[in-house]
């Protein structure tokens, strides 16, 4: 809101600031008409006004909201959220003791005068008192339903002036149960009313309720100075005094016990006959007890009094429903129903039984939860003297805080006499038969039942499946199982519809729930059976049936070849399995690799149709060059299925041949190192070889001598210090000769180059194998040697070192040959290299046993 002050006069005088005032007849947002202004207090004035829209009699409370010097901006910003927050507040109180109300304000243009309060239009100065006026551009109102009748102040008053006597105890505990109702309703939402007394209880002319009226504001609203009223019947900021408790730490801090001793004070000064803000009577009513000014009171209202207005906050009720709950104790034995006001709706509905209310639930039911959960409904029921429902509801409240539903619903029926018929709720199911038809096994399909309550008040219930009966068994044997297993029985036992899933439970009047069927582990066959509903008003059962039938798959591809893989490579397929029609089923199944497969893998479950991965890894330890042939076996929920699978695994070109060169390299190797055994075991022979015949090809370098021999063994030896190196991450830069920025694959081939050229290094390896196979041929073969030409002996001696050099090249040979036969890992390959070595080295011996004669 925004507040602009208009200067007073040079020497004007600063005058208090009225409240603000509308004249009769003043229509306020052009809807309400102002009838009379029915009184004012510390933060705002009220009119009875008449809603021209709807014909209704309304009370209008105004605020008091006026720019003044002496009072800070900030003030009169939190005076009007104060204000709005209240009303606000208020607005969403439902209680049949509290009027309805609701927060509104006017947008326009007023300038007001500080003494009288009234608008005076686009004059500048209030022409009855000469003073500058205020402008405001906005009014703030809380609109409330307008309750005819006296105040509880004057029916006392009325009732001492007819009979000289106070108030008949009865009917002051009955009105006061109803405020206490209402405050408790107050308390629930966090609001202290912090001014209760007669003046603010109307006594309601249509059906003689108490009403709760001047809520008033917080407290911060009643210190802002300037833009209040003066005291009105002696209300401060603290309630009205003899009302509101006289210690320092209620003053300061007013709190929920507050109204309780506002309360007790109230119930004092109905039944004495004494006022407690007249400050002589209040002195008597402090020394004295309420049955010193009136016998007639009982002794246990006596005791809620003295007990309410304690001025020890621990000695005092300690709760508005503690409080409610003794002065309800005293009301019930002695209160008849005739003098207690039917319960009454927002909307003028009114019910004067139990079973009338009970029928009233249905129509009323949002409000009734709110009455039941802040007690009223068992306020009014203690009233009544319907003590066995009044205990019903107060154990609903603190059971079912979570429910209200099931609550009120709870309430309902105990409020209806014992054996009253057409009380429980009746269920009716839409359709009451369910067949889901026929399904491909591994479906899924839904069903939607609706559920409709066509009897009175709420239903709910619980969804079960009654277990499968064995032949033999009938289905009593299983509920009398059940029932002495404590419920065991049925979850041990097999389900009558497999697959079918249920919610479990349901709660309205009108609910649609789906049924959903999954066939994924359901046998194939027809099913048949009942769905139980379980009610408080009995059990119904629906009759469901369905049936599964098998689901025809089909593989695709329906066959599978992998071609040839490469030793050290892997290759995959894809396979899926897919219905051979249109079909809502989703395959499922298991699948098996048989023996015949090798090193063939595959998931062992599929679910779906999408594609699943078979692999073969020709890098495992286990694979075999060779040719694998065989059937996948799929079992699946349609049936099984057997799919060929080929597939061949080959050695790679590079490889075979590196066996080769690898095998040659092994040969000469073997050959060098008989060669040098025999020397150790005949040193003349050595001396002689070395000195003489080898002499000068050492020193020339000869290749029939030791000198490639030499020169492989240096290139060996260089290689292996550079891959050392490598090995131990030294930089290139730091490494040395003209081969320090070799790759991998020159590193790895020096060293075995310097052993193959130091390998077949002349007379060192062919004279080695000569004399070393002569040596054995001679021994074993010499009888067939001299049965041969002497000629070939003649031949193969002057050839000897070439020839023996051939056949060690020719011998490596072999041998890689068989090493790749081998990896195949066929018998008829290893015998075949068997037999063709054992030929070749009787070969060998007989032709070094012919060499030598």
């Amino acid at each position: 809101m925004k507040f602009v002050t208009i200067p007073p006069a040079q020497g004007a005088a600063s005058n208090p600031i009225a409240p603000l005032k509308h004249r009769v007849g003043d229509k306020l947002k052009e809807r309400y008409d102002v009838l009379e202004a029915l009184g004012g207090g510390n933060f705002g004035t009220v009119y009875r006004v008449l809603d021209t829209a709807v014909g209704n009699i309304l009370a209008a409370k105004e605020m008091h909201v006026l720019s003044n010097p002496d009072t800070p901006s900030d003030e009169r910003q939190d005076a009007l959220e104060l204000f709005r927050r209240e009303a606000l507040n208020l607005a969403t109180i439902r209680h049949p003791n509290i009027p309805a109300a609701y927060f509104d304000q006017e947008v326009g243009q007023w300038h007001i005068c500080p003494i009288c309060g009234l608008d005076w239009g686009e004059a500048s100065f209030c022409p009855e008192h000469g003073a500058p006026l205020l402008f405001i551009d906005a009014r703030y109102y809380l609109m409330m339903d307008f309750v005819d009748g006296l105040t509880l102040e004057e029916v006392a008053a009325t009732e001492m002036q007819a009979r000289g006597m106070p108030l008949d105890e009865n009917r002051a505990l009955g009105w006061i149960s109803q405020i206490a109702s209402a405050v408790r309703t107050l308390h629930r939402v966090g609001t202290i009313h912090r001014d209760i007394k007669p003046d603010n209880i109307k006594i309601r002319t249509s059906d003689e309720a108490a009403v709760l009226l001047d809520f008033g504001l917080t407290k911060k609203v009643g210190e802002a100075g300037g833009y209040g009223t003066v005291a009105i019947s002696g209300t401060t900021r603290f309630g009205t005094l003899g009302y509101a408790p006289d210690n320092p730490q209620e003053r300061d801090h007013p709190e929920k016990r507050s109204d309780i001793y506002a309360l007790g004070m109230t119930l004092y000064r109905l039944l004495s006959g004494r006022d407690p803000q007249n400050e002589p009577d209040l002195r008597e009513m402090r020394l004295h007890s309420p049955r010193y000014f009136n016998t007639n009171v009982s002794p246990e209202t006596e005791i809620l009094i003295q007990r309410a207005t304690q001025s020890d906050l621990d000695a005092r009720f300690q709760s508005i429903d503690e409080f409610l709950e003794d002065l309800n104790s005293i009301i019930a034995p002695t209160t008849g129903t005739s003098s207690v006001p039917a319960f009454t709706f927002a909307d003028g509905t009114k019910a004067r039984t139990a079973s009338e209310l009970a029928r009233l639930f249905d129509s009323h039911s949002e409000e009734a939860k709110t009455y039941l959960f802040n007690g009223m409904l068992g306020s009014w029921l203690v009233q009544n003297g319907f003590a066995a429902p009044a205990r019903v509801a107060m154990g609903l409240v603190r059971s079912h805080s979570e429910q209200p539903d099931r609550a009120l619903e709870l309430l309902r029926r105990a409020l209806y006499p014992t054996g009253t018929t057409n009380v429980l709720p009746r269920l009716e199911i839409e359709p009451d038969v369910l067949n889901f038809g026929s399904l491909d096994s591994g479906a899924k399909t839904r069903l939607d039942v609706r559920l409709k309550n066509t009897g009175p008040g709420l239903i709910w219930g619980k969804i079960k499946i009654p277990p499968k009966v064995r032949p033999g068994q009938t289905a009593l044997s299983y509920a009398v199982k059940d029932i002495l297993s404590g419920g065991a029985g049925t979850n041990e036992s097999e389900p009558s519809l497999p697959g079918l899933v249920t919610p479990g439970e349901w709660a309205g009047n009108d609910v649609e729930i789906s049924l959903e069927l999954d066939t994924a582990r359901v046998p194939v066959g027809a099913y048949s059976g009942v769905l139980l509903l379980e009610t408080d008003a009995g059990t119904t059962r629906v009759p469901v049936s369905y049936s599964v039938v098998p689901l025809e798959l089909e593989a695709a591809p329906p066959e599978i070849d992998f071609g040839s893989i490469l030793v050290g490579r892997r290759a995959e397929q894809a396979i899926a399995i897919r219905p051979t029609r249109a079909s809502g089923g989703i395959p499922r199944g298991a699948i098996y690799v048989g023996p015949s497969l090798g090193i063939l893998s595959a998931p062992e479950r599929f679910e779906g149709q999408d594609a699943v991965i078979l692999s073969v890894d020709a890098s495992s330890p286990s694979a075999v060059a060779r040719l694998y042939e065989g059937l996948l076996q799929i079992d699946t929920n349609g049936g099984r299925l057997r799919v060929p699978v080929r597939y061949r695994i080959s050695l790679p070109i590079e490889r075979l041949a590196a066996l080769i060169v690898l095998s040659l390299i092994y040969g000469a190797l073997t050959g060098a190192g008989i060669r040098f055994f025999y020397g150790l075991v005949n040193p003349t022979f050595t001396t002689e070889w070395l000195l003489q015949n080898n002499g000068r090809s050492l020193a020339g370098l000869d290749f029939r001598g030791l000198g490639p021999l030499m020169v492989g063994s240096v290139f060996g030896a260089y290689g292996c210090y550079i891959f050392a190196q490598r090995e131990r991450k030294v930089p290139p830069r730091e490494r040395f000769g003209p081969l320090k920025n070799s790759d991998d694959s020159v590193l790895q081939t020096l060293p075995m180059l310097g052993l193959a050229l130091g390998a077949f290094a002349g007379y060192l390896a062919t004279e080695l194998l000569h004399w070393t196979l002569w040596s054995a041929g001679d021994w074993l073969l010499f009888p067939i040697a001299r049965l041969l030409p002497g000629r070939m002996g003649i031949l193969a001696r002057e050839n000897a070192p070439f020839m023996w050099a051939l056949l060690g090249g020719f011998t490596g040979f072999v041998w890689g040959v068989g090493r790749a036969l081998s990896a195949t890992g066929r018998a008829a390959g290893r015998i075949v290299f068997g037999v063709f070595t054992a030929v070749l080295f009787l070969f060998l011996l007989l032709f070094a046993t012919l060499s030598n004669n």
